[in-house]
């Protein structure tokens, strides 16, 4: 059986502090893989932006679409919080 976590607590420190599991945080730590978040890796967005918007399309059986490049510069300023909890609306 394989098993694929994601998490954006720091698992260690919870182990550590015994709110985590250690067996299981040493059954789960086998291959750990740091994927930054997208505020980290904004030249990703382009590529991402388009593959869903394709995936879209596909999808719902419409001709392909294409985002304006000030929209895409829109996308590419926002800053990408995800649950840091440091973006308010």
């Amino acid at each position: 059986m394989r098993i694929i976590a994601a998490t954006n607590g720091d698992l260690k420190e919870a182990m550590e502090t015994k709110r985590f599991r250690e067996d299981l945080y040493y059954r789960l730590n086998v291959i750990h893989i740091r994927l930054p978040r997208l505020a980290e890796r904004r030249e990703d967005l382009p590529l991402l932006i388009n593959h869903f918007l394709q995936k879209c399309c596909a999808e719902n059986h419409c001709e392909p679409k294409t985002w304006s490049p000030a929209a895409i510069r829109c996308l590419m300023s926002f800053p990408w919080p995800g649950t840091c909890g440091s973006w308010r609306t």
